[in-house]
């Protein structure tokens, strides 16, 4: 089981992508086409609990079950995150109580839905969540809320998501020197003016360097941090002869902090049409636009996408050339004839300790 414990305000990165503190970025995303948003900043203290029968001064009343399968690692090339939870929270930002599930996976996470009934203090939390990983950076979410009787000042959290870092080939006769990666998000939001309800994006694609980085990384500055239904799209201007480092996240979530004592609010953020990643346009570095080209998701080894857009999951792949397996050689990145069972050993998730 994993307890947190805050102190103060919670950043509204905080509220969606439970990061441990040692891994927390501190960054200013910005909405494209929608300007620019101050965010709040507070590193969460995460306090480790080896068994439940661990006293604390605030009383808990349950937490989401973390789990873990394949030894899903942050840190990892390959990584794949999942995140459906309620929670409540006092006027300090302290987690009163939770409910729901976070995986973190070697291998793609499926669909997960989690609903629940949380009470501290008299207030009541009705939680529903709902989020699933489409293929190659295409997700959908939804969450929603109903609150009855709130404590003073607390706050109450229903998050959606999904994340995954993996590795992408782009394979041309011509070699790309800059990439456009196009997407729309779509879905629809409802609550109290004092109630935060949306919908979150973020992507970045990096060279890749064997060992190094974090799926976290996709919350630096520097990376697509959109919010809201519109079209977004996300420049890369670099080598692309080897594999490029691509790290997706997506989040619907409704935000409730400092509730009046006795309010009731009712609060949705439905994304459940889609975040998706709809085309990507490659050109030369003369600015030549390419038109004969297909990506190779090096996690799964399908090809994702080509010139005419995203391709069937089914699709075979090519067989990597010589020089291919040269590259991939270089940056420790195997994909001749992998089998597929080496990514989806069937191991049993457990609680997270």
């Amino acid at each position: 089981m994993l307890v947190s414990s805050q102190e103060g305000e919670r950043s509204m990165q905080d509220h969606l992508m439970k990061i441990p503190r040692w891994r927390r970025v501190r960054s200013t995303p910005v909405a494209p086409k929608a300007g620019r948003e101050r965010w709040r900043f507070l590193v969460r203290r995460v306090v480790h609990i080896a068994t439940l029968g661990v006293v604390l001064a605030m009383p808990h009343y349950g937490y989401a079950v973390v789990v873990s399968v394949n030894n899903g690692n942050a840190l990892a090339a390959q990584y794949y995150t999942s995140q459906a939870y309620g929670e409540i929270k006092d006027s300090n930002g302290n987690n009163l109580t939770e409910g729901g599930r976070i995986a973190n996976a070697s291998v793609p996470v499926g669909a997960d839905s989690q609903s629940g009934t949380l009470t501290a203090s008299g207030a009541t939390s009705v939680f529903n969540t709902f989020a699933a990983l489409d293929g190659f950076a295409r997700a959908r979410a939804s969450a929603s809320l109903a609150v009855t009787n709130s404590g003073p000042s607390f706050g109450y959290t229903a998050v959606a998501s999904q994340g995954s870092r993996t590795q992408g080939l782009f394979v041309s006769p011509q070699t790309p020197g800059r990439v456009v990666f196009n997407f729309n998000l779509s879905g629809s939001t409802s609550a109290p003016v004092d109630v935060n309800a949306l919908g979150r994006l973020d992507f970045l694609a990096r060279p890749f360097v064997g060992g190094s980085g974090s799926f976290f990384d996709v919350f630096n500055a520097g990376a697509l941090h959109a919010l809201g239904p519109n079209t977004y799209a996300f420049e890369y201007i670099g080598p692309t002869v080897e594999p490029l480092d691509i790290l997706f996240y997506s989040a619907a979530a409704v935000i409730a902090e400092g509730v009046s004592t006795g309010a009731s609010f009712n609060g949705s953020a439905n994304f459940a049409s889609t975040f998706e990643l709809t085309s990507i346009d490659l050109f030369t570095d003369q600015g030549t636009q390419i038109t004969d080209w297909s990506l190779l998701d090096l996690g799964t080894d399908q090809v994702v996408f080509n010139q005419n857009g995203r391709v069937s999951p089914a699709a075979p792949v090519p067989e990597p050339s010589s020089l291919m397996l040269m590259l991939l050689g270089m940056t420790g990145v195997v994909v001749a004839r992998r089998k597929a069972c080496a990514h989806r050993r069937d191991t049993a998730p457990g609680p997270r300790a």
